[in-house]
């Protein structure tokens, strides 16, 4: 699951800046820390207002920023969308690094001694 909405994630804001934002460059960076894993993206294109999206994709819904919010807090990652018209956004999405798929945790404070 945390796979799936990392790449949906990665993929839509990649759609987004190439089909809205006429940059030239795009920068991606995927982060695993001990605490969490980073993935974000980020391009120099033209921005838009965070405030008009969110009123144009209510009307109009498709996977966008709703569809990524809304998978994102049911992994309990934080999204982030850093934009303002003619300088560009910034997508990122931080998963905490508790409870990911395939990794064992052992609560030492229930162990018997």
């Amino acid at each position: 699951m945390v796979e799936k909405v990392l790449f949906d994630t990665f993929q839509e804001s990649l759609h987004n800046a190439i089909k809205h934002s006429q940059a030239t460059k795009v920068e991606v960076l995927l982060s695993y820390q001990t605490e969490h894993i980073l993935l974000k993206i980020k391009d120099e294109g033209k921005g838009f207002s965070l405030f008009q999206a969110m009123l144009k994709a209510r009307n109009q819904p498709h996977f966008g920023i709703l569809q990524m919010n809304d998978a994102a807090e049911k992994i309990n990652a934080s999204l982030q969308i850093d934009s303002k018209e003619g300088s560009g956004t910034e997508v990122s999405i931080t998963v905490p690094r508790m409870g990911i798929e395939g990794e064992t945790t052992n609560d030492q404070a229930h162990a018997s001694g």
